[in-house]
């Protein structure tokens, strides 16, 4: 089965050589780098290192599709066409994911400090770019005191509404950090609660236009602590 696979694929590779040396020879024959000395069939120009390597090609080429004809290895045309087909496919995807991974993330700073406010209230920004929204505590409190933390809310959410639902509701505790762990999908993305000289990154890329409210998760400060992104 393996050594059937291996033919079904030389025999490609040797008909695309062709292609490219019949390609190939019309460009050198053009720009005046190789002198023409056979047409074939087709009428095409090959150079004497072309001639030679089809002629030295042509008994291998008739024997492996003699062997075609023969039906000895027929069946492996189907599968060897969905194959290549597929590793066209994921060579595509991989280089398309390459190009995406290569696409530098713009950066977002926000900062807050011991007097409960986020220097930022309003941020623009546009949809299906990549960003990194980060959170940098600049006070000097302890974090059992004045920790910080932002949570970025799914559209058609109210930071006001969601902060006064914390506890009661979201699951927000002293022992969680104040996380609101049963808010599920109306949470976005959030970071971890910063004490001190702390910081910590969002990667996120907005998928839809609208108005996304994030805030403070620490108990009383989303009165205060909270904004806006416009995303574009």
């Amino acid at each position: 089965m393996f050594l059937r696979v291996i033919a079904s694929c030389i025999i490609t590779t040797i008909n695309l050589i062709k292609q490219i040396s019949i390609a190939v020879s019309y460009e050198a024959v053009a720009r005046g780098v190789l002198n023409p000395i056979h047409i074939c069939g087709t009428g095409h120009f090959v150079s004497n290192q072309t001639y030679a390597i089809r002629d030295s090609l042509k008994f291998f080429i008739f024997e492996i599709e003699f062997q075609f004809q023969q039906g000895k290895i027929q069946r492996m045309k189907g599968i060897f066409t969905f194959f290549l087909l597929a590793a066209s496919i994921n060579s595509v995807v991989s280089e398309s994911n390459d190009i995406n991974s290569k696409i530098k993330a713009i950066r977002i700073v926000i900062k807050s400090d011991d007097l409960m406010k986020f220097d930022k209230s309003s941020i623009n920004v546009e949809k299906n770019k990549p960003y990194e929204i980060i959170l940098k505590n600049v006070g000097k409190l302890p974090k059992a005191a004045m920790g910080h933390n932002l949570i970025i809310l799914d559209t058609g959410n109210d930071a006001l509404t969601f902060g006064g639902n914390l506890i009661t509701k979201y699951g927000a505790t002293l022992q969680n950090e104040w996380k609101p762990t049963k808010a599920g999908k109306l949470v976005l993305a959030q970071t971890k609660m910063l004490g001190p000289n702390e910081q910590d990154t969002i990667k996120i890329t907005f998928k839809k236009s609208g108005v996304y409210h994030y805030l403070c998760s620490f108990p009383g400060h989303f009165g205060q602590m909270r904004g806006v992104i416009n995303v574009k």
